[in-house]
Order: structure tokens, then sequence, then C-alpha cells
């Protein structure tokens, strides 16, 4: 499953590379970032990330924000654990039920962060520093009808959190993206008609809303620089 995660992460290198080039060091006020002053000393190395959670348990939705995170963080120097291998891992610790996976996702519906006890025992299951959360607070793709004037667009809102073995927040996040497609004009660039039932509809060239790892990219890119950095390797290793 680990392998799976990072090969489906790859796919995303050229988008990363695009937004990399942008100056990421301004945040929009759409961002809430926070490090814990001390976070450097809290010896972070290993990080499990954990499934993402959504309110309809949309297992895509996750899939798609854990891929684009992955292909962002996966240069920021920590271990990870991927989402997949924490899903069986948490699964044979249960005996193969989803017992504990749906409490952590309970736990991250009511608040975006795991609570400190919750913490400490996943971080003891998964031998880490620390566990990533997060939760996706909007999902949103807005098409226009062929005859609408306006722009496609689409938004996805986030929550995360880093909290490590001691049940500390090292790091919290929270921002939103919106892109744009190209504005539809109902009277413009018609190459042809499409007729379906009574209905006849032109044929337009325009782009319609941007695909979701087009807006999650962009946001994770901005967070990256904003992550805290791993504590430097030690010199008798």
């Amino acid at each position: 499953m680990r392998l799976q995660w990072l090969m489906r992460a790859m796919a995303l290198a050229v988008l990363v590379a695009l937004c990399g080039a942008a100056n990421p060091k301004k945040l929009p006020k759409t961002d809430r970032l926070w490090t814990h002053p001390d976070a450097a000393s809290f010896d972070v190395q290993r990080i499990g990330v954990l499934p993402v959670a959504t309110f309809d348990n949309n297992t895509d939705v996750a899939r798609q924000v854990e891929v684009s995170f992955a292909q962002v963080f996966q240069g920021a120097g920590y271990r990870w654990i991927s989402p997949g291998s924490i899903r069986e891992i948490l699964r044979s610790r249960a005996g193969g039920s989803d017992s504990l996976l749906n409490r952590v996702r309970a736990s991250l519906l009511s608040v975006p962060q795991v609570d400190s006890l919750l913490a400490q025992q996943l971080c003891g299951i998964l031998r880490c520093d620390a566990v990533l959360s997060m939760r996706v607070d909007q999902w949103e793709r807005q098409e226009l009808e062929w005859n609408q004037t306006g722009r496609p667009s689409t938004t996805v809102r986030l929550t995360a959190s880093l909290v490590d073995t001691l049940g500390r927040l090292v790091w919290s996040g929270a921002g939103s993206e919106r892109g744009e497609g190209s504005a539809n004009d109902p009277h413009g660039n018609v190459s042809g008609v499409t007729s379906s039932g009574l209905e006849t509809k032109p044929i337009k060239a325009e782009a319609g809303a941007p695909r979701f790892p087009e807006v999650l990219v962009p946001m994770f890119t901005r967070w990256y620089e904003f992550f805290p950095k791993p504590p430097a390797a030690k010199a008798n290793e």
C-alpha cells in the first residue's frame, strides 16, 4: 500500500514544480498556520499520516487529498508512514475490523485534531514520533450550464494538525483554495451545435472547472513552506 501511495503521488510532479515556481512565502488570508515555538526541540522524525477524514466517508475524496499531500511533502525530510499502511496496521490491530479507524475518524469529525491520549496510543501502535491528521471541510466543483455566464470553479477547504507522541500540538493548518476555469459566454466561441431531444446546445471550447489536484497542490505548496523542519541528522548516524 505504501508503494502504491507513492506511485500515485508521482503523477502530480509537474504540477508541484509549477506551483513551487511561484512565491509561496506570502500566505493568503484564507490560510491559518501555526507552529509550536519549541517544535524544533520535539525531535519529530517519523510521522504517520492518518487517513483523511471526510464527513460523508468518501474514500475517493480522501485518497485525492492523500496523494496530493504526498506529492508536495515527500521531500520534507521526514520518514513517513502512508495512510494506506496505517489503514492496514490499525485493521490488523483491531482484528480485521475498522473500529480503530472509525474511532480516529469520529475524533477528527468532532475536533479537527486527534486528542492527546489517542495521539499517544496511535504513535505507540505505529512506532512514530507524531501523527498528522487532515479533515476535508469543503469539497465543491461547480460547472456552468451552456447558457450561463460566469466561470466554473473548484473549491477545497481543509483542516490539519500534527500531534506528537506526548500529545503536544506541534503544528496546525487550516485553509482553502479556489480555482476557476475560463469564462463562459453563452453567445461566444460556438463551433457547432448538438441536439438531444427537444433541446439544442452549442458546442464550445471553454475548459470546465479545474480538477481537484490542481486546487489542492497550490495550497499544500504554501503549507509546505511553513511546515516544521525535521531535526538535523545526528552526527553518529
